[in-house]
């Protein structure tokens, strides 16, 4: 009972959450020539030696083979935690609480918005965006092959991220990019194809996106991600056959070792961390909004993961191939894996793994081309600000003044971020271009409430 002053009515939303918590998890034995309760270091020297690999969408620079032993057989968690309320600090009441909370403020807001507005500029009249668009250092001219398909899913996950769909009304919201959003998802639907063994899946090779199979994957991660955000952010049944859709696409294709890789559909099973990522990230999403993904799809996501990590589950190769090495980014693109698979938050591993991607050399910076890596950040950014503590302080110090830093301020690039200066980025210049630095750069600035932090809501 709450006293009153006054006559005033009290109300009370009381919710009753299944239980879906994840058992406690025990530790996985550790491996790698114990001696005396110690456990080997991982060798983490020449961690951004560069190696060629098969596609240079998203794919890391590896370390010099090392003598790490895969890690062994993690326990499975019975039910693979969900998270309804991921996606609820993008709503209007809750957002500015997070972005103090998280340690964001007005310059990476005015970022955000500055970056949002450029993708309306370069919007094209079909409501499609491109990788080699009309703005400056589009795709490099070694890869021709455009994907419009990808780079509008890229584009409308940065305006979601934002709290944007195509029936918002917030006066702190602009009204061009509710429209742009609008315009994009009445091109992006309409990519979703329904014939046969392709029904669900929003990559065409024939009409448009790259030539080549290997996007694939990515393309299709990127779309379910965002039709199962759209669908749970605007709760309209119109766009849930289409999310389901894409989800039994991905369940239908995931290979005998658990992942997912390029061009799947195919007869060569494979799996990679870096596709793989994206599609956990997409059921993970997918299960947020309610929608239906077996348990059987994450169990077998964790079977791969086990024998790609090294050092008991701290690091991660790109794939189980002779000669992979451990690299920052399958190292946080995996622990951020991880904790959407169920791990806790005091889990042994994750912290070393983590305590990794906070050493100094590791953290955002601009200063050469070893250390320009926004998929890399990405990745580690959200690892981190699920996880918090002071890991995330040291990693949020360097973001908020860097990513700003280096947006462009002048021109008719204004808002953007270049792939080539003041370095060159990794991946962006050769693969994706300024509209992937730019969108990438968004998401790592809109991650105060983009999604709420997992520990928080397990």
């Amino acid at each position: 009972m709450i006293p009153q002053p006054k006559n005033e009515t009290i109300s009370l939303v009381v919710e009753l959450m299944p239980d879906i918590l994840p058992q406690a998890q025990p530790p996985t034995p550790w491996v790698g020539g114990e001696k005396n309760g110690e456990v080997n270091a991982v060798d983490t020297t020449n961690a951004n030696a560069a190696n060629p690999v098969d596609n240079p969408l998203a794919s890391p620079k590896p370390v010099e083979p090392t003598s790490l032993a895969p890690s062994p057989p993690t326990i499975t968690v019975p039910n693979t935690p969900v998270f309804p309320a991921l996606l609820t600090g993008r709503n209007p009441g809750d957002r500015d609480a997070r972005l103090a909370k998280g340690g964001g403020g007005i310059g990476t807001e005015a970022a955000v918005v500055k970056g949002l507005q450029w993708l309306c500029r370069v919007q094209r009249m079909d409501g499609s965006w491109s990788l080699a668009g009309k703005f400056a250092d589009g795709i490099s001219p070694v890869y021709q092959n455009d994907n419009p398909t990808a780079a509008t899913a890229m584009a409308l996950l940065a305006f979601q991220g934002f709290g944007v769909t195509p029936y918002t009304k917030n006066e702190h919201v602009p009204e061009e990019f509710v429209n742009a959003t609008a315009r994009g998802w009445q091109w992006l639907l309409k990519r979703q194809q329904r014939e046969n063994d392709e029904h669900g899946c929003f990559f065409r090779r024939e009409t448009g996106d790259v030539s080549i199979n290997s996007h694939r994957f990515y393309t299709h991660g990127l779309c379910t991600i965002a039709v199962c955000e759209l669908y749970q952010m605007t709760e309209r049944e119109m766009y849930r056959q289409a999310a389901q859709d894409a989800v039994d696409y991905c369940v239908r294709n995931q290979d005998e070792y658990g992942g997912w890789r390029y061009g799947q559909p195919n007869n060569i099973p494979d799996s990679d961390v870096s596709v793989t990522g994206w599609i956990v990230m997409a059921l993970q999403t997918a299960r947020a909004a309610g929608l239906t993904v077996p348990h059987e799809t994450f169990d077998k996501v964790t079977k791969f993961l086990d024998t790609v990590s090294r050092n008991g589950g701290g690091f991660y190769i790109y794939r189980d191939y002779a000669g992979e090495g451990v690299t920052l980014a399958m190292t946080a693109e995996g622990l951020f894996c991880r904790e959407l698979l169920g791990w806790q938050q005091d889990d042994k591993r994750l912290r070393e793994g983590l305590d990794w991607l906070v050493e100094e050399q590791n953290l955002i910076r601009f200063d050469d081309k070893y250390h320009r890596d926004c998929y890399y950040w990405y990745y580690a950014t959200q690892a981190l600000h699920h996880y918090g503590g002071e890991h995330w302080k040291k990693w949020n110090a360097k973001l908020i003044n860097e990513l700003p830093k280096y947006q462009t301020k002048s021109g008719k690039e204004v808002g953007s971020w270049s792939p080539k200066t003041p370095v060159e980025d990794t991946w962006g210049y050769s693969s994706g271009g300024r509209l992937m630095t730019t969108c990438f750069s968004i998401y790592i600035l809109e991650v105060y409430y983009r999604h709420v932090r997992l520990y928080e809501i397990r």
